[in-house]
């Protein structure tokens, strides 16, 4: 008997942490979120319960529904089936899609308010996804699912991303987003914004992970006020800018980097760190382009088409061009710098 006990404590205790345990299920066929018969317990969710989606459960009384965590598996479905009232999940903890969630349809919206994280691993078109406080909050779109909110709003908050990440027709807002080495290989991670996305944030803390666009989604104005600052950031993909930006640390160009389309004016990157072009900067279909104000060394090892480039601070900075690439900002300025090359210098049709 006193060896028992230890044994039967110490199994409660590894049960208590089972994703398993204590979980309000639905019954495989479904039904609507409103009949006892949809769920296992026989009654309808309320907000202390960890709800389990494991069949097609429809939202088809409108309205508010209130849970702890939610969980959809594979094979499961949440729906909205209602115009008005709008569906509006609220949901204290967590969020975990690998089946599907869908109401992004104006005559069937659905909405989410979540308290916790949100990993999608499956299917999800909604309309907005609310995290409405100050906190910090998981967000994983993972590679292989389909993410299509018609916004994430994130004001005051930010949101961690620790995988590739893929969204898709997404307004993105958010007070910071911080991008996180991949949390199981511990590769860096590029967080994708795609098919007439938009990147709204005051800050992306990118820790020498990576942002990437596509030709039909660009980076806006911030949420709050002045201007997006980015920190030791990566761009991929065809990124396209429609605001000032200030970089802090490094900020380097693996593709694309442009300005949005039939803009008539230049916007300017601060820098206070180095800039590394490895792919293309380019004007926007008019012709114009960024300006570069840098404190910090540059380096082109690719297409570099801007226009000004200054050198702002009153130290000393390297400048490295490939022989091999364009390099033309229209003008370089370095009137109180003192600029080092350490090999030959590509001009082409610079000031």
């Amino acid at each position: 008997m006193k060896r028992f006990f230890p044994v039967v404590w110490l199994f409660g205790v590894l049960m208590s942490f089972s994703p398993g345990l204590a979980q309000f299920m639905s019954t495989l066929q479904g039904g609507p979120w409103s009949a006892p018969s949809t769920w296992q317990a026989g009654r309808i969710p309320n907000a202390a319960d960890d709800v389990v989606i494991i069949g097609p459960v429809q939202l088809d009384a409108g309205g508010d529904y209130f849970v702890h965590s939610l969980t959809v598996e594979a094979g499961g479905e949440l729906r909205s089936f209602t115009s008005l009232p709008v569906s509006h999940m609220h949901v204290t903890q967590d969020v975990v899609n690998r089946g599907l969630v869908e109401g992004k349809s104006f005559l069937t919206p659905l909405e989410f308010t979540i308290g916790g994280g949100l990993i999608n691993q499956g299917q999800w078109r909604t309309l907005e996804v609310f995290f409405p406080d100050t906190l910090q909050h998981l967000l994983r779109a993972e590679p292989g699912s389909f993410f299509s909110p018609s916004a994430i709003v994130a004001d005051q908050a930010t949101l961690i991303s620790d995988r590739d990440a893929f969204l898709d027709n997404v307004e993105f807002r958010a007070h910071k987003l911080e991008l996180q080495l991949d949390h199981v290989t511990q590769q860096p991670t590029t967080f994708h914004f795609l098919n007439g996305s938009i990147l709204r944030v005051d800050e992306i803390v990118g820790q020498n992970n990576a942002i990437a666009g596509d030709a039909s989604s660009y980076i806006w104005t911030p949420v709050n006020f002045g201007q997006p600052v980015f920190q030791d950031l990566h761009v991929q993909g065809e990124t396209v800018v429609s605001v000032n930006v200030t970089v802090e640390g490094n900020f380097v160009i693996d593709d694309t980097l442009r300005l949005i389309d039939n803009f008539t004016s230049i916007r300017t990157f601060s820098v206070i760190g180095n800039v590394v072009n490895n792919g293309v900067i380019m004007p926007n279909n008019l012709g114009y382009g960024f300006a570069w104000d840098c404190e910090g060394n540059v380096s082109n090892m690719g297409l570099w088409q801007s226009n000004v480039l200054t050198f702002t601070g009153t130290g000393i900075y390297h400048l490295f061009t490939d022989l091999n690439y364009t390099f033309n900002p229209s003008e370089i300025q370095a009137l109180n710098s003192t600029i080092i090359s350490d090999t030959s210098l590509r001009f082409d049709d610079v000031d």
